[in-house]
């Protein structure tokens, strides 16, 4: 085994350790592990990106994220509902395309629910450049990765300045 192989596999064992306990998972380190998360149901902390062909969930207000998608929209389904409950509708009414607040504003929050994981997102083209394949999540499949929402929680939203 190489140096690098060890690492990966101890990261894996890292991530998957702390899904087992609960605790929350930076997006960055699911994107690192997102091959010994695929099918696991995780707890993420970031921020929520949401407007025009855009859902997501990143570690910064403008960074690469995970594509979160509603369990009713995936195949197959992961046998949960999302709950929607009081945190849910803040998340979803702080996001700043609803009822006006323009680029005001930012929301952080925790989100659970299932990871699903694909190694390459996007066209798949074969050596003579014919498209294959189509894999991905979210716009154009762009995201490699998507979180399945189940909860929300610990939903925090910031006002900023808009000058």
């Amino acid at each position: 085994m190489t140096i690098q192989s060890i690492g990966i596999v101890a990261l894996a064992l890292f991530a998957t350790a702390h899904v087992s306990r609960g605790a929350e998972l930076r997006v960055s380190n699911v994107l690192e592990n997102s091959a010994a998360l695929n099918g696991k149901i995780v707890q993420v902390r970031g921020y929520i990106q949401s407007g025009f062909e855009t859902f997501a969930i990143a570690d910064t207000p403008t960074g690469q994220g995970l594509w979160i998608q509603y369990p009713e929209r995936v195949s197959p389904g992961p046998g949960y509902r999302v709950s929607k409950d009081r945190e849910f509708w803040k998340m979803i009414k702080g996001l700043p395309e609803w009822r006006g607040h323009g680029g005001c504003r930012t929301v952080q929050a925790i989100l659970t629910g299932r990871i699903d994981a694909v190694e390459t997102a996007g066209l798949i083209r074969d050596s003579s450049g014919k498209i294959v394949e189509v894999k991905g999540f979210g716009h154009l499949n762009l995201y490699r990765v998507q979180l399945v929402l189940q909860k929300v929680s610990a939903v925090m939203i910031e006002k900023k300045s808009c000058e």
